[in-house]
């Protein structure tokens, strides 16, 4: 009964201190027309895959160099 009390316990400290919030993009021009900021530990998600895929400004880092690429969609017509 202790081990079931603890692991309850447990279960619902993890749910309750799970803060993040995905904002999906759409909402975004809805927080900048308001100027009302975004939340803390909340972050913007393309979740209904409106972007297209891979374009746009990806950083990362590795052994202390920092990397950024630039991906754009370029269409020519001959």
């Amino acid at each position: 009964m202790k081990k079931l009390i603890i692991i309850f316990g447990i279960f619902s400290m993890s749910i309750m201190s799970c803060k993040a919030q995905i904002i999906p993009i759409e909402e975004h021009r809805e927080y900048k027309e308001n100027e009302t900021e975004i939340p803390d530990g909340a972050y913007l998600k393309d979740v209904n895959d409106i972007l297209p895929k891979f374009i746009g400004t990806w950083v990362g880092s590795y052994d202390s160099k920092t990397y950024e690429f630039k991906m754009e969609m370029l269409t020519k017509s001959f």
